[in-house]
């Protein structure tokens, strides 16, 4: 991957030439990394919903309050249904052979 950045900005994402297996190309979320990181729409703090879901309506929240409200939330279920109650999705699509699923596993298997 090459990136070409102008006054601090990164301005093009793109694939390079010379990599033997994707040969200059990127995927569609890849190559739009420069353009999406500057959106005026991004979330950059975790939003909790108000009201019903599907009305669009949001809060922001703390980061430590975010994370206390998942755990909260994923003791209860553990608790009521068991650890299999939680469906363990992941995926790598950014991801690299150092990343991976190493967090992920960590993590499902921790919660059990």
């Amino acid at each position: 991957m090459q990136v070409t950045v102008e006054a601090g900005r990164v301005v093009r994402i793109h694939g390079r030439e010379d990599h033997p297996t994707t040969r200059g190309v990127l995927c569609t979320k890849v190559s739009r990394y420069a353009e999406r990181s500057y959106l005026a729409e991004r979330v950059l703090q975790p939003l909790k919903r108000h009201g019903p879901k599907g009305s669009g309506r949001f809060e922001p929240i703390s980061w430590d309050q975010a994370l206390d409200e998942i755990t909260t939330r994923l003791k209860a279920i553990v608790a009521k249904s068991g650890p299999e109650a939680i469906v363990p999705y992941s995926y790598a699509g950014t991801m690299g052979m150092v990343q991976g699923e190493g967090m992920a596993a960590r993590f499902w298997n921790r919660l059990g």
